[in-house]
């Protein structure tokens, strides 16, 4: 429901409602910016109107937003080491941890992140950290 309601343009009232209902947040948070993105692309693609360059910028924005919001997420975990939340598997979202999900979402704000580069970092030294 929450990527239907993402691919369709829905109110970002909305969609932060259901978003904050999901069991792992983040993940569907990237998931969105990708779905944003690869809808703005399309418009892109169209070699479009004005109307539809209007609607693939604020798509952008919404996937920048959605990625933001995943970033601020992970700053701002208090009582989880960000480390290891980032190492959690969802198999909602193809058994991907935040780590092998931002690659595969080529979600570039998301893996400029200090906690990523440490998680990263963490991964090469101890191939199953948690």
């Amino acid at each position: 429901l929450f990527s239907w309601l993402v691919e369709n343009m829905a109110p970002e009232s909305v969609t932060d409602v259901l978003w904050l209902c999901l069991d792992y947040p983040a993940h569907g948070a990237l998931a969105a910016a990708s779905v944003c993105r690869d809808a703005a692309e399309e418009y892109q693609s169209r070699g479009g109107s004005y109307g539809e360059t209007m609607v693939s910028q604020r798509l952008l924005k919404r996937a920048n937003r959605f990625e933001a919001m995943a970033i601020r997420l992970l700053q701002g975990l208090d009582r989880v080491d960000p480390l290891e939340y980032v190492f959690r598997r969802s198999w909602r979202w193809g058994n991907h941890h935040l780590i092998s999900l931002a690659h595969h979402l080529e979600c570039k704000e998301f893996v400029s992140q200090h906690f990523y580069n440490s998680a990263v970092d963490l991964l090469w030294v101890t191939p199953t950290p948690f």
